[in-house]
């Protein structure tokens, strides 16, 4: 299943784990998120959330991406380095990006049917 069929909210991040829990087993993980994040994409503190891995980082990539640039002057040139810089990256509607001297803020994320979707991992 990919984030834009999913019928649930989703968010998708990129998560480092730490290593220090090696051997343990246990079924509670507890993930924190920066506030401006969880009231970007309406989480609640203290909810309840599923954690699933993915495979493909194309199943959480979407479609069409808008980014708003104001009061700069962006050539074609910077455009292309921008788009390199963003790719593998998470993004969220309302995340700013400061990125060689550009800065920019993701307005709207689209999947391939025209679905509005919170959050996604920036792919080619």
């Amino acid at each position: 299943s990919t984030t834009c069929s999913s019928t649930t909210k989703s968010l998708v991040l990129r998560v480092c784990l730490v290593s220090d829990t090696e051997g343990k087993s246990s079924k509670r993980v507890q993930i924190s998120l920066l506030k401006r994040v969880a009231e970007a994409v309406g989480v609640a503190p203290w909810s309840s959330a599923t954690v699933v891995q993915i495979d493909s980082s194309a199943s959480a990539g979407a479609e069409f991406v808008e980014f708003s640039f104001k009061d700069q002057f962006i050539s074609r040139a910077d455009i292309w380095r921008f788009k390199s810089d963003v790719v593998g990256e998470t993004t969220y509607i309302g995340k700013t990006f400061n990125l060689g001297g550009m800065r920019a803020t993701t307005r709207e994320i689209r999947c391939a049917d025209g679905t509005k979707i919170e959050s996604s991992l920036l792919v080619e």
